[in-house]
């Protein structure tokens, strides 16, 4: 994605991250493990990766933005939403 993007913008300015994955409503008891890392991997590591890459083209060109958005469920979590709440304030720096 960022070397597509290098390519043809031939730098990366701005990164808005506003991935999410809409979790399977359950209690945290009934929630299935798969879920639990579905959810993990695009809401951290999605994050990590992307900031990662686009730090990387955006330090070499001298200038870049980033912004991170999160959902307020990582502020104000509810009870079935356990994979969604939990990981967002890992990505709401």
């Amino acid at each position: 994605m960022f070397e597509e993007a290098k390519r043809h913008f031939d730098r990366i300015d701005v990164l808005v991250n506003n991935a999410g994955v809409p979790g399977a409503f359950s209690l945290l008891v009934d929630m299935p493990d798969e879920t639990w890392h579905k959810t993990i991997t695009v809401h951290l590591n999605g994050t990590f990766y992307c900031l990662r890459e686009a730090a990387r083209l955006m330090l070499a060109s001298g200038f870049g933005r980033i912004v991170n958005i999160a959902s307020i469920a990582g502020i104000m979590g509810r009870p079935v939403q356990e994979n969604t709440a939990r990981p967002r304030p890992g990505s709401s720096t």
